[in-house]
């Protein structure tokens, strides 16, 4: 089984001084194919209101897409892709150490360099996923439906942080710092959740799965900034809102309508602008 079509699209979020920090990689041959989606996640701002230059999340989501990218092309099993994503791991650990990054440690301005991804290899009728953060895969089959692969593991977190008292975060610093030093890549305490940063605590948090397909069917990978379009007018919420658009759309064009489609939905919410990455890929005999 192969790909008869992929495509692929990132937009920058609409901050002036902040990069985009969401990345992908897709690799194709004769035997396999492996896409994978890498978000990097944003330091702080400085005192001074000036964004942390280089960007840290950025180099660390094209490290973790690119190991991936790379190590998967020979992955036959589910170690094997923990493997991977230990080794993405270690290599956002490696350039934390070079770049001294933990010499600094603040969990603000100074925080970690790290990135949470997705990832699919699919070799026959079997793709096998590796998986942290909140990227999202989903299974398109030929005959209908849409289903979601892999778990949100940041949205706990949110919630939890949502309901703590506002002395209470003050105390820790802020959201921000609460949620690095106390929940990030914490696997003992609850609600916590991981970020590939080079810490050992991090590889707790990989997940992985597969399942079968079938010459027709579809998939498609996208990280978290396209979240908004899970938002109906009638208050109700779920990735499967998406299939509509991520059925059948197989060309550029079918991209760039998506990407608007999460911008709009993003004012409409009036959320964050954040960086919009999507992978969308159908299935055929060779």
């Amino acid at each position: 089984m192969g790909l008869s079509a992929v495509i692929a699209g990132s937009r920058k979020n609409r901050t002036p001084d902040k990069p985009n920090e969401d990345t992908y990689a897709v690799h194709l041959d004769q035997q396999e194919t492996v896409l994978v989606v890498a978000d990097g996640v944003t330091r702080s701002r400085g005192a001074s209101g000036v964004y942390p230059q280089p960007s840290g999340a950025a180099i660390a989501a094209n490290l973790v897409a690119q190991h991936l990218a790379v190590t998967l092309r020979d992955a036959g099993s589910g170690d094997d892709v923990t493997a991977a994503f230990v080794g993405a791991n270690r290599a956002v650990g490696a350039a934390n150490d070079r770049n001294g990054v933990w010499d600094s440690l603040d969990y603000g301005e100074h925080d970690l360099w790290g990135a949470v991804a997705t990832a699919v290899i699919v070799r026959g009728n079997v793709a096998r996923w590796g998986h942290i953060g909140d990227c999202a895969l989903f299974h398109l089959p030929a005959g209908g439906g849409l289903a979601v692969l892999t778990p949100d593991q940041v949205s706990d977190a949110s919630a939890r942080l949502a309901r703590l008292p506002a002395a209470e975060l003050a105390a820790a610093g802020g959201r921000e710092r609460y949620a690095r030093q106390r929940l990030r890549n914490h696997p003992q305490t609850p609600h916590s959740y991981g970020v590939l940063t080079g810490e050992r605590e991090a590889e707790h948090y990989v997940l992985t799965g597969e399942f079968l397909v079938s010459p027709g069917d579809q998939l498609a990978l996208c990280s978290d900034g396209l979240s908004s379009l899970q938002h109906g007018d009638d208050g109700h919420g779920g990735w499967r809102r998406l299939e509509p658009w991520l059925r059948g759309n197989t060309a550029a064009a079918d991209v760039a309508r998506l990407l608007d489609a999460a911008e709009a939905a993003d004012e409409r919410l009036q959320a964050r602008s954040d960086d919009k990455t999507v992978i969308l890929a159908s299935l055929v005999l060779w």
